[in-house]
């Protein structure tokens, strides 16, 4: 499993990559083929296809992190909760050297997280409508979607919703990229909801593209209302240099020593 230089976590996990979200004006803004997020952007310089991929040779891979209480990406190369991934698919696993085992894409998924109790697995997606579809996540698993602003706000209710009715112990909101002011009705929403918030912004790092420093300020003021750490990425550095890739404020002490906020320690 590949290291990775997410701040937040320390693997990827990617055994699904690529995804048509970017087509959908609902998700990515429908951007059609000149719209390229990072993932999309780095398919395209290694020459690589971004349709959506399931990779059942990469299923096994948790098994092969040692370190306890590592923080593992869930398919952050595509998006599993995708209309086009079918969670109940067969799949033909090897279990040994005995033979295979046909079960269905979510069943594989949950009882090789489950395997692996001492890891913390985080999965995020664009299209939280389909969280209910693979019903009770485990405990070590910690469910987010992404929130970037510029939506409506019966849109981004709606998605907050739906985490909201997730069947998860664990939930958080990535605000990346935060392109635009998000009201906050829909921030407060949002962050009483969650346990973990990350900010970011996009990888561009020129500052006539990333949020000001007043929208990320928000966010931080309500999320501190009610006691939810929060992390700011890196690629922030040019609104928030004092605290970009560490938590702000009073998290910034705070977040190797809670248990509750040690899933995303420095």
């Amino acid at each position: 499993m590949n290291r990775t230089k997410i701040e937040y976590l320390d693997y990827c996990w990617n055994f699904v990559t690529g995804c048509n979200n970017w087509k959908d004006p609902r998700i990515c803004g429908g951007g059609g083929s000149a719209f390229e997020c990072w993932a999309k952007a780095m398919a395209k310089r290694f020459g690589r296809s971004f349709e959506p991929t399931v990779h059942t040779n990469r299923l096994y891979e948790p098994f092969t992190v040692k370190t306890p209480g590592a923080r593992i990406g869930v398919c952050f190369t595509g998006d599993l909760f995708a209309d086009d991934i079918n969670p109940f698919e067969k799949k033909w696993l090897p279990i040994d050297d005995s033979g295979l085992v046909e079960c269905s894409l979510r069943d594989s998924v949950f009882s090789i997280v489950r395997a692996n109790p001492e890891q913390q697995f985080y999965f995020l997606t664009k299209c939280p409508w389909n969280l209910s579809k693979w019903g009770v996540f485990p405990d070590n698993a910690y469910v987010g979607i992404s929130m970037t602003g510029g939506k409506s706000f019966p849109d981004c209710f709606a998605l907050i919703n739906f985490l909201k009715v997730a069947q998860a112990k664990h939930k958080w909101i990535s605000f990346e990229p935060l392109t635009t002011y998000i009201p906050s009705l829909l921030t407060l929403r949002a962050i009483q909801s969650v346990d973990y918030v990350v900010i970011g912004g996009f990888s561009n790092l020129s500052p006539h593209v990333q949020p000001t420093r007043e929208v990320i300020d928000m966010i931080i003021f309500i999320a501190e209302k009610f006691d939810v750490p929060v992390f700011i990425k890196d690629n922030l550095r040019c609104r928030f240099p004092e605290a970009a890739g560490m938590w702000p404020g009073k998290y910034r002490e705070r977040a190797d020593k809670s248990t509750r906020s040690s899933a995303f320690r420095q």
